[in-house]
């Protein structure tokens, strides 16, 4: 079936329009469509028009999928070798209402400013209405082939329907533009899903690095006991204190300082080497000896005679003065979870520049400061401990980064370089923004 609408092209008064439609009808490859042609190549005033007829129907009877039963005369559609591929050119520029890709934002955006032009009409205001009606037919150009619409495009500007239609839809490099926005989105649908995950994997591995893993890994400091001078780690030290706290007799104090000796930990996530790095948590609190040094300070030093002094463990002040830069490292989980928040925009709304350009900066949110931590902020921590607790020890040299710090910093890189990947290996789809 041919529509109503198309019929009417093909008599407008208007040359254009009714080219328009036999490019129309020529592209939808309907054999329905060449008895109309055929009255437009022999009636039609304008040679023009007559001979796009002639092509027209050349096209479909070449190209229709049902071209061998067709009963049109052989002689009107003759081919003279050049004829197919000249309305072939005009019919691949020419979009139908099923090529034009709108989105579905967009689509009920349109069908509001229409609504919008109905209600300006009903008020007499038929300039805005016109206006408003325009701005639909941008937005969605497929109400152009509605008839109501047309109809209505009619009503408001006093010219006939097609006529109207064509002098408020948006020019034809724009409706080539949205008729292969669609097709474009659909094959770089995989890389970009792809890519998008890419991002939640790596916020994920920052905020998994930087709330349950260690950044700043006391426990594997060695330590020399200074009566026998042999080398222990931190984390064996207190191996030590606990089998001989286990021989001590059970009484309430002695059950109070195995409850504050098993909070002890030396390996500090992230956030508590932020808290730390930023003075607002000392050493006692960061590996939770405060609690222990007051049950020692009340049960005697006896207790733990020939592994550390009474005096060493009750100093646990950290010397650390903390640097406006340094509550920087505050800014990695920020970061991350709007870099996940992004992530979920991305996978809903399609991706588009804007969007990844903002990503880019979640990722620096996370990399600049695991960069400063590593060059500047795990040695000033490392600075800062009085190693008097640890028994008689100079400064460590070595590193006291921690595994949860290297997954926080490939997590980063990884939302930080998508983008990148993104913008460089495929134009951004369009969105709503």
């Amino acid at each position: 079936m041919i529509s109503e609408d198309l019929i009417d092209m093909l008599i407008d008064p208007d040359p254009t329009i009714r080219k328009q439609g036999v490019k129309i009808l020529a592209k939808s490859k309907n054999p329905d469509a060449l008895p109309y042609l055929a009255e437009v190549y022999r009636d039609d005033e304008d040679e023009e028009v007559r001979e796009l007829a002639r092509k027209a129907g050349i096209y479909i009877k070449k190209n229709a999928p049902s071209a061998g039963s067709m009963t049109t005369s052989d002689s009107l559609y003759a081919d003279d070798g050049n004829d197919e591929d000249d309305i072939a050119s005009d019919v691949n520029n020419t979009p139908l209402p099923s090529d034009i890709q709108v989105s579905k934002v967009n689509e009920e955006r349109a069908k509001g400013l229409l609504q919008q032009a109905l209600d300006l009409n009903m008020r007499g205001d038929n300039q805005r209405a016109i206006k408003a009606l325009e701005r639909a037919l941008a937005t969605d150009p497929r109400l152009g082939f509605d008839s109501y619409t047309v109809s209505f495009a009619a009503t408001i500007t006093g010219m006939p329907g097609q006529e109207a239609i064509q002098s408020l839809m948006p020019d034809d490099s724009k409706l080539e533009k949205m008729r292969h926005s669609g097709s474009s989105r659909k094959r770089r649908s995989g890389l970009h899903i792809l890519l998008t995950y890419a991002v939640i994997i790596g916020a994920i591995m920052v905020l998994a690095g930087y709330l349950v893993l260690p950044w700043f890994a006391i426990g594997s400091i060695e330590v020399t006991e200074p009566t026998t001078g042999q080398i222990f780690t931190v984390s064996e030290v207190w191996d030590l204190l606990e089998e001989s706290l286990d021989t001590i007799p059970d009484s309430p104090e002695t059950n109070d300082l195995l409850d504050a000796y098993s909070g002890i930990n030396f390996d500090a996530n992230g956030l508590d080497t932020s808290f730390y790095a930023t003075g607002i948590t000392d050493l006692g609190a960061l590996v939770g000896m405060d609690k222990l040094a007051d049950y020692i300070n009340r049960l005697g030093a006896g207790l733990l005679a020939g592994l550390i002094s009474n005096e060493e463990l009750a100093v646990l002040e950290s010397t650390n003065d903390a640097q406006p830069v340094q509550y920087a490292l505050f800014a990695v989980p920020a970061g991350a979870f709007l870099a996940l928040l992004l992530s979920m925009l991305l996978l809903l709304r399609g991706g588009s520049t804007f969007l990844w350009s903002v990503t880019i900066v979640m990722g620096l949110l996370v990399v600049i400061p695991c960069a400063y931590y590593f060059t500047v902020g795990e040695e000033a921590l490392r600075t800062g401990i009085n190693w008097m607790l640890f028994m008689e020890i100079a400064t460590p040299e070595q590193s006291l980064i921690g595994l949860g710090f290297w997954i926080s910093l490939a997590g980063g890189m990884l939302i930080l370089l998508v983008p990148f990947i993104a913008m460089l290996t495929e134009p951004a789809p369009q969105t709503d923004f």
